[in-house]
């Protein structure tokens, strides 16, 4: 048998018990910053100057209100057999650790330790080994964990802020089996995708109206699940929930494929102009 170098023998003893315990520790017990010669926790830290001004406070009062509401300690004790409390819980904690990261451009009098970066990095491996990765949006002040793909990543880098957002979104994990979210994500994306419909054409008539087709019957844009409604499709009313998602998911990825197809063009011309010096 073959023998395994050292950081074989690590990855081959993941222990989610340990990794929750790693980020529990950065997150709650140990200085992450200090401000003179106070030092704070990172949830203290954001407590005492953070979460008041944050988009997404709500009603909440405070971080004990707002942890206490998400019942976050329950989804601690259940992540270690389920994966959503654990991506959840990384979700809540990294929001934090944005929280705090963005008060270093308000305040140069605030001292950050190397575990307030530390977590960062531990969280980042935590989701990498479940190929999951954060996304922050700077202007809803808000961090995404969503599932990990290539194409997901490119349509976002390409779109507007909100389209950006909500493509992200859409592989929440929180997501899987909720249709009504889904169908308000995919509305949003081909209300962008629309006025570029004739360029889409242009490039895969074929494609685009396989987009469209599927925009328009499968109980997204109009009613086909009502028998009087004039759009009513008897295959779709009766279609399964689980089958009707996974068209969803093939949906968006046209969707998102489309998004690339049409930022190609742009690049197309610079390929072409390059070309003619060749």
């Amino acid at each position: 048998m073959a023998r395994k170098n050292i950081f074989e023998l690590l990855d081959s003893r993941w222990d989610i018990k340990e990794e929750l315990a790693r980020l529990n520790r950065l997150f709650d017990e140990e200085v992450a910053i200090s401000e003179g010669p106070v030092n704070y926790t990172l949830k203290d830290f954001v407590d005492e100057y953070c979460f008041e001004d944050w988009k997404n406070r709500g009603r909440f009062i405070d971080v004990d209100d707002y942890l206490k509401t998400l019942d976050f300690e329950s989804l601690y004790r259940h992540s270690v057999n389920d994966i959503k409390s654990f991506l959840t819980v990384i979700e809540i904690i990294y929001n934090f650790f944005y929280m705090a990261y963005e008060k270093r451009t308000t305040d140069d009098g605030l001292l950050y330790y190397p575990g307030f970066f530390n977590l960062k990095n531990n969280m980042n491996m935590c989701l990498e080994h479940y190929n999951y990765a954060a996304f922050y949006f700077e202007d809803k002040e808000q961090v995404i964990i969503s599932e990990k793909d290539p194409a997901v990543t490119a349509a976002a880098e390409i779109s507007a802020p909100e389209t950006a957002f909500q493509i992200i979104q859409y592989n929440h994990h929180s997501l899987k089996g909720d249709i009504l979210a889904k169908k308000r994500i995919l509305l949003h994306l081909a209300s962008d995708l629309e006025p570029k419909r004739s360029t889409l054409n242009g490039i895969n008539k074929a494609f685009s109206d396989d987009i469209f087709t599927l925009l328009n019957n499968l109980n997204l844009r109009h009613n086909n699940c009502d028998p009087q409604s004039k759009d009513y499709k008897q295959y779709i009313a009766e279609m399964a929930k689980e089958a009707l998602e996974e068209w969803y998911d093939e949906l968006y990825q046209m969707i998102l494929l489309a998004k690339l197809e049409l930022d190609h063009l742009e690049r197309k011309a610079k390929i072409a102009e390059l070309k003619s010096h060749f």
